[in-house]
């Protein structure tokens, strides 16, 4: 069995469905042999993977092995490349190694894999920075909040973890400006990566539901709503993808997001830029929309707070419209391992959660809205449009 398992190794399957579900399946494997010691590292010294990783993004080491894949570096080229000292760099690489990090081949150099290149992006690096500093800080004092709390959940985004480990008094969406200014730009850096390998929820969701009548478009209908929709990508993609669903689309967000962006270009692609808040009622130009989309937006808030969101559009609707909720739609039981973590995440640092179905047909009851179904798109994070009606 292990040599079949090496075999895997050297070999991983292409396919990405049949990867994910033997990467999962290894993970459960490894679980399931491991004695109180293994338990007792995983647990207890994982706390190192993101300061050393820092380090090396500091040092420059992943670009440096990632600029020419092939390249087998000795200890001694790769030191005097980075200005580093031998011996400590070997015990970096020795520990980057062990966590598939970089590869060391049998002469004892090292070159890069897979890992090492995603690490060498403006995005990871980014993310290693927004990890190591703004959220281990938040996830550490979560025990401590939590005791402090009663061990109820949090539904106050002004009271949660972030607001004591960072000593801010409002909601970190509220204008919280980390005390190193670097740390901002490595957010909205890593953030951006994520969106280019993102799947495309219109991969799934059947698009004639959004289709306009004839008398719709005379009407000049709006078609698309991206409420809170940042620099319009959703905007941007639906117009660009499907030509021929026609009506307005229209991009929503806060007047500080929308003054920053190019409006005259947004408008050439059929894009109307609207300055809005979705915790107050829909504008005008914006009421009677076939469909509201929200992307990642929910799980940022409590639930009192997403019902305050929700009858906004609600009163907005006409008969026929929807709202379209992008987001993971966690299963009832047996959330997988990043599911979880996620949500524990937005709990510590936004006092929200990601929610199962059964969680977002209660919001929807409480919403007064009807739940007509879910259309999944990413079955690895459960990111799926969660459809709405009046």
């Amino acid at each position: 069995m292990a040599a079949h398992l090496k075999d895997l190794l050297a070999n991983p399957p292409k396919d990405a469905t049949e990867r994910r579900e033997l990467s999962e399946a290894a993970r459960e494997l490894y679980m399931s042999l491991e004695t109180p010691l293994d338990t007792m590292h995983r647990l207890f010294w994982s706390i190192e993977q993101l300061p050393v990783v820092q380090v090396g993004v500091d040092l420059k080491l992943f670009r440096t092995l990632a600029s020419d894949p092939q390249r087998q570096w000795s200890i001694t080229e790769l030191a005097q490349q980075l200005g580093a000292e031998d011996t400590l760099l070997s015990r970096l690489l020795r520990y980057l190694r062990s966590f598939g990090l970089v590869r060391e081949l049998s002469d004892g150099t090292y070159t890069a894999n897979e890992s090492t290149c995603w690490l060498a992006t403006p995005g990871a690096e980014g993310g290693v920075k927004h990890y190591n500093v703004t959220v281990t800080k938040i996830l550490g004092s979560l025990p401590a909040f939590l005791a402090k709390n009663g061990y109820r959940n949090p539904t106050d985004p002004a009271n949660c973890a972030f607001n004591l480990a960072w000593g801010y008094d409002k909601p970190a969406y509220s204008g919280w400006v980390p005390p190193d200014p670097t740390l901002l730009p490595a957010f909205m850096e890593f953030m951006k990566s994520q969106r280019g390998t993102q799947r495309s929820w219109m991969t799934s969701f059947p698009m004639e539901k959004l289709r306009l009548s004839a008398e719709d478009v005379k009407q000049d209908r709006a078609l698309f709503v991206d409420v809170g929709g940042s620099a319009g990508h959703q905007c941007l993609s639906l117009r660009q993808s499907h030509p021929e669903l026609e009506g307005r689309i229209i991009l929503e967000d806060q007047a500080s997001v929308i003054s920053a962006l190019n409006l005259d270009d947004l408008s050439s692609k059929g894009i109307q830029a609207t300055a809005h808040d979705f915790f107050t009622p829909q504008p005008s130009s914006a009421r009677g929309s076939k469909a509201y989309y929200l992307r990642n937006i929910m799980h940022d808030w409590p639930d009192d707070r997403c019902v305050e969101i929700l009858n906004h559009l609600k009163d907005a609707m006409v008969e026929d419209s929807m709202i379209l909720i992008d987001e993971m739609v966690l299963p009832d039981t047996g959330a997988s391992w990043n599911q979880a973590q996620k949500d524990i995440q937005m709990m510590a640092g936004l006092a929200a959660m990601e929610r199962s179905e059964s969680q977002w047909r209660e919001l929807a009851r409480k919403a007064g809205l009807t739940f007509e179904g879910v259309f999944t798109y990413d079955r690895e994070m459960g990111d799926s449009i969660t459809v709405l009606r009046k």
